[in-house]
């Protein structure tokens, strides 16, 4: 059962403490199959438990395995896998690297994903940027990753912000 969004927020206010909320307190909270988030995702069967500790394992474990490639200057630590192009979005599976790099079109479908990655850590920091008077600077990364998607020929983002302006606070309660 999904709850709406602004539900989630006021159950996850009210577990704040200075501001701060912690996994094991939203756990904790949850637990009581009258709180709101107690349906919302949780698994509280055990052996369901274990079989989803066991996959977030397997992922964990997937993606700690890297190799060292050296680019022009620099040696870089890589992924050996990414998630598979061919999977749905919010599906799991992983292709190695280097088989990517045999097929272009596979290849650029996963760095879209990858480019959607970026865009969406930007866009989460954009709010603390615009606290601290780096709003514009966040908007320029965002930009440079609209000429990445143009250079390589990939589909423009589908959210674009308007653009903020230097000085502006920062928002408004979330």
């Amino acid at each position: 059962m999904s709850i709406s969004l602004e539900v989630k927020r006021a159950a996850l206010a009210a577990l704040e403490i200075g501001g701060e909320v912690t996994p094991e307190r939203v756990v904790a909270a949850a637990r009581d199959p009258n709180h709101p988030l107690h349906n919302d995702g949780f698994v509280w069967d055990a052996n369901e438990a274990v079989q989803t500790l066991a996959l977030v394992r397997a992922r964990a474990i997937i993606r700690e395995v890297r190799v060292s490639v050296t680019y022009e200057d620099r040696t870089l630590s890589v992924p050996v896998y990414v998630s598979s192009p061919d999977k749905a979005p919010g599906t799991q599976g992983y292709v190695n690297v280097a088989v990517l790099a045999t097929d272009k079109d596979r290849a650029l479908l996963a760095l879209e994903r990858e480019i959607a990655s970026i865009e969406a850590a930007v866009q989460r920091a954009l709010g603390i940027a615009i606290a601290v008077d780096l709003a514009v600077e966040f908007q320029g990364m965002l930009s440079h990753t609209e000429r990445l998607r143009e250079k390589a020929g990939l589909p423009a983002r589908k959210v674009k912000r308007a653009p903020i302006q230097p000085g502006e606070g920062a928002p408004a309660s979330v």
